[in-house]
């Protein structure tokens, strides 16, 4: 541990850049909210978790999600991309050359019922 800090230490300009095609944190707070939750879902008490992929564009955005593990529920699915196209946005990857990259993120979503 202690040699790792002093490494760091001394190279600071390299262990402060993201690793080749890291992300950095999302720009959005607010990926899903209540008011993404299906109208058909909610009358018929529809919960469960989704795992969804994507791709994060040069330009931040999201596309091409996919439901990797489905809730069992299919409006769940669809909302859950609807959701991550719609609203949510990163900083971009960067290749070595600091150029944007495209990149692949992926997340468990949990669909609950208000209480």
């Amino acid at each position: 541990m202690v040699k790792l800090s002093i490494a760091c230490a001394l190279l600071v300009p390299i262990c402060t850049v993201p690793a080749w095609g890291q992300n950095t944190q999302s720009k959005t707070t607010v990926w899903i909210s209540d008011s993404d939750y299906p109208a058909e879902s909610l009358r018929a008490g529809e919960e469960g978790d989704v795992t969804a992929s994507w791709t994060i564009g040069t330009d931040g955005r999201v596309s091409d999600c996919k439901i990797v593990v489905s809730s069992g529920h299919p409006l769940l699915d669809e909302a859950t991309c609807k959701a991550m196209t719609l609203r949510a946005r990163y900083t971009p990857a960067f290749d070595r050359l600091g150029k944007p990259i495209a990149s692949q993120q992926s997340r468990k979503f949990a669909w609950r019922l208000p209480r």
